[in-house]
């Protein structure tokens, strides 16, 4: 009888450890960021109205482009990156903060303000958040100040080597 409670006793601290093990990996699965894009556009506007910027582990992506492209070519250009430079991305960004948050918030390229995006795409899915450009939606200010300075560096770069 006492070997019965034990064996009973085992099996559940097992299947236990394979449940909790089992939710760690849902969880990660539904929270690893493959890709990080930040964007703004312009609608009354002529020339380069959107510029994005796309970070994945391996590389970041610079692109901007104008609304007829017959008139403005679309250029783009694209360096790899260290992972380390996307981790230091990632934990910028709360992601249930950012799941919270309206799709749309206020009104984005109203009176031609402009519009502002953030897209994470994670294992489970793809979310964009749309606000005026350069305000700072609540609880994604750190995330929005690195994504601006990363785009800074960027046009510097692009700038001193255009090829």
């Amino acid at each position: 009888m006492g070997n019965c409670k034990s064996l009973k006793y085992k099996i559940f601290i097992v299947l236990s450890f394979l449940f909790l093990s089992a939710c760690s990996l849902i969880k990660n699965k539904e929270t690893d960021i493959i890709r990080v894009t930040h964007g703004t556009s312009f609608g009354h506007c002529r020339g380069y109205c959107i510029k994005e910027e796309t970070y994945t582990k391996k590389t970041q992506k610079y692109e901007k482009r104008g609304w007829d492209i017959n008139q403005t070519k679309p250029l783009s250009w694209k360096y790899e990156t260290k992972k380390t430079a996307f981790e230091s991305l990632v934990k910028r960004i709360d992601l249930s903060k950012f799941s919270e948050l309206d799709s749309i918030i206020g009104c984005p390229d109203c009176a031609d303000a402009g519009a502002e995006y953030v897209i994470i795409e994670t294992r489970a899915g793809i979310r964009k958040v749309l606000f005026d450009a350069y305000s700072s939606p609540t609880g994604i200010e750190a995330l929005l100040d690195y994504l601006r300075e990363k785009r800074k560096e960027l046009e510097i770069r692009i700038e001193k080597n255009p090829s």
